[in-house]
C-alpha cells in the first residue's frame, strides 16, 4: 500500500508564510503519490546505482547522473556487461557503446543515442 514517513527540513531561507504556501503546493502534486524513479526498491540490488544518479541529479550535475547510470559496472553484474560499461566509462565513446551494450540494456542505450546527450 505503500509507505509513510515523515520528512524533516532545517534552516529554511524563507519566510515561515512563503514555506507554507510552498509545502501546500507541493503537497497538492504529489497528494497520489510520488513514483519510486531511484533505488533499489524499484529496480533490485543486482545494480544499486539508482540512488547515486538520483543524488547527482539533486545536486544538478545531469552529466555524471547519466554517465552513473550508464557506465558504473557493478561486481555482480555479467562480465560482458561489466567491460561494456567500463569500455565507455574510459572512452565516452557512445556510439560504440550502443553497439556494445546487450539489446536488454534498453534505457542505456537510449540515452547514450539520445540527440542532445553530452559528448
Amino acid at each position: 500500500m505503500g509507505n509513510r514517513f515523515k520528512i524533516t527540513i532545517r534552516n529554511i531561507g524563507s519566510s515561515p508564510e512563503d514555506t507554507l504556501q510552498r509545502v501546500t503546493s507541493i503537497t497538492h502534486e504529489i497528494e497520489k503519490g510520488v513514483p519510486n524513479f531511484f533505488g533499489v526498491q524499484r529496480f533490485g540490488e543486482n545494480r544499486p546505482v539508482t540512488h547515486v544518479v538520483g543524488e547527482a541529479i539533486l545536486k544538478g550535475d545531469i552529466k555524471e547522473a547519466a554517465l552513473t547510470y550508464i557506465a558504473k559496472a557493478y561486481p555482480e553484474e555479467n562480465e560482458g556487461i561489466r567491460k561494456a560499461r567500463q569500455f565507455v566509462s574510459d572512452t565516452g565513446d557512445f556510439k560504440e557503446g550502443v553497439k556494445i551494450y546487450p539489446l536488454h540494456l534498453q534505457f542505456e542505450r537510449a540515452m547514450m543515442s539520445h540527440p542532445d546527450r553530452a559528448s
